[in-house]
């Protein structure tokens, strides 16, 4: 139940990545290992599309995508625990900054453990509306 805590932290219904607020990416920060990898499934060229290491890393991945866009979940999540794994579906809104598009996607999440802390998060997600608008 640790992991689901840990995770919902960053990811559950009360947060918002792209709020902007420091007090929100602390909180995120708490819960992530030094070594953390973060991977969001988005087309290259874009301002969050890579991968992310260490805190420092997913920080400004966090402040560059609530730059572009603002997520909503529109359902609750569903925890799947294994060991140290935690697998998160649901279903996501975003709102694009840009254009004021906004999108709707189901969403997976991988979230990787190490001694209570989260140490990997790719995140699987059709942002192909987000890709459209950074490149436009």
């Amino acid at each position: 139940m640790e992991n689901v805590a840990n995770t919902t932290a960053i990811f559950g219904p009360e947060s918002d990545p792209g709020s902007g607020r420091e007090e929100d990416y602390q909180v995120r920060l708490d819960h992530l290992a030094d070594d953390v990898v973060f991977e969001v499934t988005i087309l290259e060229g874009t301002l969050i599309s890579g991968v992310f290491r260490g805190r420092p890393g997913v920080a400004g991945c966090f402040a560059r995508l609530g730059s572009i866009a603002v997520f909503q979940q529109e359902r609750p999540q569903r925890y799947i625990a294994d060991g140290d794994r935690l697998i998160v579906v649901g279903d996501d809104s975003f709102d694009i900054r840009e254009n004021g598009v906004t999108a709707r996607s189901e969403c997976a999440t991988v979230v990787t453990f190490r001694d209570g802390l989260i140490t990997g998060i790719p995140i699987i997600l059709d942002l192909s509306a987000l890709a459209e608008a950074c490149r436009a």
